[in-house]
């Protein structure tokens, strides 16, 4: 019938669109709240952080001395948005009444995969290089992870490769503290698979009961310890030797910004017999700041 390939209603729209937002409150991303906010992100690049150098202050300098004029030491870190985005065609079988309810596939895989892509692309920051700009010019240089100072290496302070150890933990602490890192003011995470929290929950019931107070747990999962919240993620990254890399890291040193937050529309394809189409769009941008306020831990998985 002729009304069957007409326009897509104005409700059906709006339905669809403040249910894929009520999804996307549900559905918990799992880095999302552990970044600081980059505030209006727009175009294609975008200054996150504006980095400031360390000076050091003249002492005892005679009365008769010039005014001292410091040269700046500052620095850009960049960021370039990425797109994320996902649809499927509503097959005629299938109402649109039926395919924009909040339960339905449409509603529930979309709002999971832009999820999904969102931690994705906040997960590859933790390693990935930083676009560093100087201010003297402007321009930016693409600056990889610092492995060589900034890693936990899988033997630390053992005798042959371990998974995450209270050892471990503490060395990565070490790192912050040896770098003037303010651990006791700043937000500390540590994502780990299922693997790394069941290498830490085992060693802390054997542990002293200093460690195990110093651990919050939750149906043997590992929370917090030490002061640093664990987050779970099944995708972190390995390295060639098929050792887990879990990024240990402070709040101010990551950074995430929404270019454009998720929008949704439904309007029928042509290309694909006038189907109607329901699709969402986002663009995201993320960075590290800086290499001292994240570590690369090392952890066996055997």
């Amino acid at each position: 019938m002729p009304q069957e390939f007409g326009p897509i209603e104005a409700v059906h729209k709006v339905r669809y669109n403040d249910n894929v937002k009520l999804a996307l409150q549900r559905i918990r991303s799992v880095f999302r709240e552990t970044f600081s906010l980059i505030p209006d992100v727009k175009g294609k690049e975008a200054q996150a952080v504006e980095l400031v150098g360390r000076s050091r202050a003249r002492r005892n300098a005679p009365n008769n001395a010039p005014t001292p004029n410091i040269p700046p030491s500052h620095a850009g870190i960049w960021v370039k948005p990425q797109r994320l985005d996902w649809g499927r065609t509503i097959p005629s079988s299938t109402s649109l009444l039926t395919a924009t309810q909040y339960e339905s596939i449409y509603v529930q895989e979309g709002a999971a995969a832009m999820r999904r892509g969102e931690d994705e692309i906040l997960s590859e920051t933790f390693f990935g290089i930083r676009l560093v700009a100087q201010d003297d010019t402007g321009l930016y240089t693409q600056v990889p992870f610092d492995t060589a100072n900034q890693q936990i290496p899988v033997n630390y302070k053992a005798g042959g490769a371990t998974g995450l150890t209270v050892k471990k933990f503490v060395g990565a602490l070490s790192k912050f503290i040896d770098s003037e890192v303010d651990v006791d003011h700043e937000e500390i995470f540590c994502a780990i698979t299922g693997k790394q929290n069941e290498d830490l929950y085992a060693e802390l019931q054997v542990s002293s009961k200093d460690y195990r107070n110093k651990a919050i747990f939750e149906d043997k999962r590992v929370l917090s310890f030490m002061g640093v919240q664990l987050v779970t993620y099944t995708d972190l990254p390995k390295t060639g030797e098929g050792h887990r890399r879990c990024p240990f890291w402070l709040k101010s040193g990551m950074h995430m910004g929404d270019a454009l937050p998720i929008s949704t529309v439904i309007e029928r394809n042509p290309s694909m017999q006038y189907q109607p189409h329901p699709y969402m769009e986002q663009w995201l941008a993320a960075t590290r700041s800086e290499d001292e306020k994240v570590i690369d831990i090392l952890c066996a998985e055997a």
